[in-house]
């Protein structure tokens, strides 16, 4: 049996002794699987921010393929991770980080993200994304 009892993702405790042990390590961020808008780890997020920035830890989205096409559901993924997680919080916990050119974005990750055969820009601007996919 763990140390904490059987392990719970919705206790605060278990939580709160994830969070000193991750400090106690020198990190200052974490990195969460995330199955999508609504699911059990989407709801749990408040309260997971809530006790990382109380132990000034900042989160990291690994946004997970929960679903057929992953990839052309990505940016409204990204866009609603960001809205919700970023902007209604104020991003007083999601990991920002800033380029050399002083430019700062959040982090998110993800595998198993196909790219479509052509992609289309915020221009409009439709493109053969071969290249992207390395052929």
């Amino acid at each position: 049996m763990p140390w904490l009892g059987a392990c719970d993702s919705k206790s605060v405790k278990v939580l709160e002794q994830h969070a000193i042990w991750i400090r106690e390590t020198g990190a200052g961020s974490i990195n969460v699987s995330w199955w999508g808008p609504g699911s059990a780890i989407d709801r749990l997020m408040p309260t997971l921010m809530d006790v990382m920035k109380a132990h000034d830890l900042r989160v990291a989205m690994h946004l997970e393929p929960y679903r057929d096409r992953h990839a052309a559901a990505y940016a409204d993924d990204v866009e609603y991770l960001i809205r919700e997680l970023g902007d209604k919080r104020r991003w007083d916990c999601l990991l920002v980080l800033k380029n050399a050119d002083g430019r700062q974005g959040p982090v998110f990750k993800s595998f198993r993200t196909l790219v479509p055969p052509t992609a289309t820009d915020c221009h409009g601007t439709t493109t053969n994304s071969a290249r992207l996919r390395g052929r």
